[in-house]
């Protein structure tokens, strides 16, 4: 398969920022120009002076790729409160680079990779397809891939992922935030509440709408009617995740909340990356998958994931909690890899679709079983297969029932688990208006269709991981908030394992078929923890003497590294060893533990290792007992030449990883129905003050902690009907509230301080 570009003149490059007008970047009202119009007059004379300038570069047709950001956004909020830098995604954009016919694009890509880091990469602006399959058949069953009627003979028993005693722990609820990242969502649809967006349960969201020159403006999705005109493929994925469950219409959404209880579940935010505009430019071989480009997804990835404060105090970007992603391609995209790893190390939970290949025989380690963005690092992403009635792989030549005789899912290069996509068993919202317009479509009522391939699987994940966030809350009586690789090790380590064992992995089937009432199950109620450590004592830095780094030449695929041009470098080495004793009570059992490589500062041993600069830590884990003794290894670089550090010095390294326990003793039930009251608490966050709402009860005590566990003193204003917080003289961060009131009950909330 080779993914094309939508035209052949458009290049994706990321030039050095020291190179741009930083005042044309802030101008908002400014997204298409010429090159020239972004470059300043030093970087231009540069620029001629070698060789990379001439007056038809300087006329080329430029766009900014992320318009949405300032020169001076550099920090991003993470889920947990935790400010990060972010790369300077502002000095990238989508350039038609004037060639000629004769000429291909990716020798000009290899050809401009020679300046770096004046470019820090160039690539085609790749497309992308989504990663559905035909609707070839259709049988007359419902929602098989959700549970198992023994009084119909025609479930299939291992077609299904046992979620009906999940419901009991966790249903989803509006806090948590869903991105989907394909067609637009079909926000009138009955399933999502119906009417008007402003009634449904899609709460945002943007259209990257293409025009004839291929130039993409990013409009809210307030501004389209989204109808027939679109694709259903991003409705169908939305309707598997999170439609609206106990409305007495259509289906049962995995997060899709109570209706009957007044809650309609996760919260959907609609990326429409691909759309109608891309059908002159589908792929003859696929016809019925329409195409995303490189350039949009990567816009998409990034401003759903960063959360921003801006100087008047509010933020941009969506913070979205999970992204899902049921779309992919074969080209490895520094553009996309790079928003990839940083909408993760916001802590997004990321996941992606593993794609569907029809040869049955594929090698796992070979080339053809590669799929962006499934493939990227592990830590990154859960990448998903598909499921037939076995429990198994879906594959055509393992007499799984209700397989199509033209597709399989994809397996190896880091499949993490399987979910159902067996076209027979899952089924979702479309618009009926569309579903009369369109061939090959098998429904069984108006606005509702079978759904398969690993497109649909990856939405099963994406709702598990919903359901996970809803319930893992400091408003439930947990202390903390979950991680992605917190997410990520829960689903795979409670999923329906393959013989020999639960810590059995097989390229094949990944960590096998997901089993939400087996992994709610494990995070039920407080009696459950999973404990975040990080900047282990003692430290050991230790010199390792000088080395040699060769940082190669740019080309398509492989960046230039630390911002340093191609050749040769000699770097001190130093070797940082973190460890950490933790010691549990005696009741408590040690479930399970995992590294949390997001959360990491630096870099692996790169005279034993491919040199990259991802992050990167060595862990080792020794148990005894209730007592847990971990060595986090990892490394920091210093160039001998400049005296500066690749990225993190060593007295800035950080190590990070969890653990998940459980203690039969503790009396969950007393403390759960202590925190039973929400009380509401603004604004949030919070700049030098909040209000906690008291609701006609009377406070007995209050409590600040941060996310630490230490307490702070803060001063109060207690109100009648409220409590007024001086939050002006406390660092910025995640602290937790605990009030107790007159009648035994306790609130605990959250509140993020950006003073």
């Amino acid at each position: 398969m080779e993914t094309l570009c939508i035209f052949k003149h458009q290049i994706i490059i990321a030039f050095s920022p020291d190179w741009i007008k930083k005042s044309v970047v802030d101008n908002k009202e400014f997204i298409h120009g010429k090159l020239s119009d972004f470059f300043t007059e030093d970087a231009i004379s540069i620029a001629t002076g070698i060789g990379l300038w001439n007056n038809d570069i300087a006329d080329a047709p430029t766009s900014k790729i992320y318009p949405f950001l300032d020169s001076d956004d550099t920090l991003s909020l993470t889920r947990s409160g935790e400010t990060i830098n972010i790369p300077k995604y502002w000095a990238t954009f989508l350039v038609y680079w004037p060639l000629n016919d004769a000429t291909p694009i990716k020798q000009v890509c290899d050809s401009l990779n020679k300046f770096y880091p004046i470019v820090e990469f160039a690539h085609p602006n790749y497309l992308y397809h989504l990663n559905s399959v035909p609707n070839d058949t259709f049988y007359y069953t419902y929602q098989q891939n959700l549970q198992h009627d023994p009084f119909n003979p025609i479930f299939m028993v291992d077609a299904h992922i046992n979620i009906e005693n999940a419901w009991d722990i966790s249903v989803g609820i509006p806090e948590v935030k869903l991105g989907i990242y394909d067609y637009p969502i079909f926000y009138t649809h009955e399933d999502f509440g119906g009417g008007t967006l402003a009634t449904s349960k899609i709460k945002g969201g943007k259209v990257y709408y293409v025009n004839a020159l291929g130039v993409t403006d990013p409009k809210d999705i307030s501004a389209f009617n989204i109808n027939n005109t679109y694709d259903n493929h991003g409705t169908l994925v939305a309707g598997i995740a999170a439609a609206i469950r106990n409305n007495e219409k259509g289906i049962a959404g995995i997060a899709g909340g109570d209706f009957t209880a007044g809650n309609v579940g996760t919260s959907l935010y609609s990326f429409g990356i691909t759309g109608e505009p891309f059908v002159q430019v589908k792929n003859p071989t696929t016809p019925n998958n329409a195409l995303c480009s490189d350039a949009d997804a990567s816009a998409a990835i990034v401003d759903g994931a960063n959360y921003i404060k801006q100087p008047n105090g509010t933020y941009t970007g969506y913070g979205l909690d999970i992204q899902n992603h049921s779309w992919g391609g074969d080209s490895s995209s520094v553009n996309v890899r790079r928003a990839i790893k940083g909408a993760a190390r916001n802590q997004c939970v990321l996941v992606c679709s593993r794609g569907n290949n029809n040869k049955a025989t594929d090698d796992p380690n070979g080339t053809d079983a590669i799929i962006y963005p499934a493939t990227y690092n592990d830590e990154w992403v859960i990448s998903v297969g598909a499921s037939g009635s076995n429990k198994q792989r879906l594959n055509i030549f393992d007499n799984n029932v209700g397989c199509p005789f033209n597709w399989s899912s994809m397996y190896g290069k880091k499949m993490d688990v399987l979910a159902p996509g067996s076209f027979n068993y899952v089924a979702s919202t479309l618009d009926g208006a569309l579903q009369a317009t369109k061939s090959g479509n098998s429904c069984f009522a108006t606005n509702y269709c079978f759904f398969d391939g690993t497109s649909a699987a990856a939405p099963h994940v994406a709702g598990l991981a919903s359901l996970i966030l809803s319930k893992y809350r400091v408003s439930n009586g947990f202390y903390d908030t979950l991680e992605p690789e917190d997410v990520e090790n829960l689903i795979e380590k409670y999923a329906q394992h393959h013989a020999p064992g639960p810590s059995f992995y097989n390229g094949d089937q990944g960590w096998g078929l997901i089993n939400p009432d087996n992994t709610l199950d494990k995070i039920k109620n407080n009696q459950y923890n999973i404990y975040h450590f990080t900047n282990g004592w003692p430290k050991t830095e230790t010199n390792m003497g000088n080395i040699t780094i060769t940082v190669p030449i740019p080309s398509i695929g492989n960046p230039g590294l630390f911002g340093l041009p191609a050749g040769s470098y000699v770097v001190e080495k130093w070797k940082i060893e973190e460890n950490y004793t933790n010691t549990f009570g005696s009741s408590e059992q040690i479930l399970g533990y995992w590294p949390r490589l997001n959360a990491t500062n630096g870099f692996k041993d790169f005279s034993t290792n491919f040199l990259t600069d991802d992050e990167y830590a060595s862990y080792s884990f020794s148990q005894s007992g209730s007592t847990l003794s971990v060595t986090a290894t990892t490394y920091a670089y210093k160039n001998t030449s400049t005296g500066l550090w690749l990225n993190y010095e060593k007295n800035n390294v950080k190590t990070a990883y969890s653990v998940h326990t459980y203690d039969p003793t503790k009396n969950f039930i007393e403390e759960t129905k202590k925190t039973n009251l929400t009380l509401k608490l603004y604004p949030n966050p919070a700049t030098k003050k909040a209000i906690l709402e008291l609701n006609n009860n009377k406070m007995e005590t209050f409590q600040l902690f941060d996310i630490n566990g230490k307490q702070h003193q803060v001063e109060i204003l207690i109100n009648p009907k409220s409590l007024e917080i001086n939050t002006a003289n406390l660092p910025n961060g995640l602290y937790i509230c605990k009030t107790a009131l007159s009648n035994g009950a306790i609130a605990v909330n959250k509140l993020l301080i950006n003073n």
